[in-house]
């Protein structure tokens, strides 16, 4: 029986916005999108991912003043949007 290389490796670049409490949260979201994309995209067994680079394009800040019946406890609120370009290494099997 003939042996057959299976595994192919592969590099994509994948641009993703996603959006959070805090730049960490925000970040923790891209990667979470980052690993379901690249399942629905890669026709396969995925063995390896690996993030190579990751450039960021874009950050939006903002921040509103939120209040309890419109008059009450005023508190600060934080929302930030960040938008990375990520380069993954992706190695899997192609049935």
């Amino acid at each position: 029986m003939e042996k057959r290389q299976c595994m192919k490796e592969v590099e994509k670049n994948l641009t993703i916005t996603a959006q959070g409490n805090s730049i960490k949260t925000a970040y923790g979201n891209i990667f979470s999108i980052l690993r379901k994309k690249v399942y629905s995209e890669v026709e396969g067994l995925i063995i390896y991912m690996e993030p190579l680079n990751v450039y960021e394009l874009e950050v939006k800040k903002h921040s509103y003043t939120e209040k309890f019946l419109g008059l009450f406890m005023p508190r600060e609120k934080n929302n930030c949007e960040v938008t990375a370009e990520i380069v993954v290494k992706i190695k899997y099997i192609q049935c």
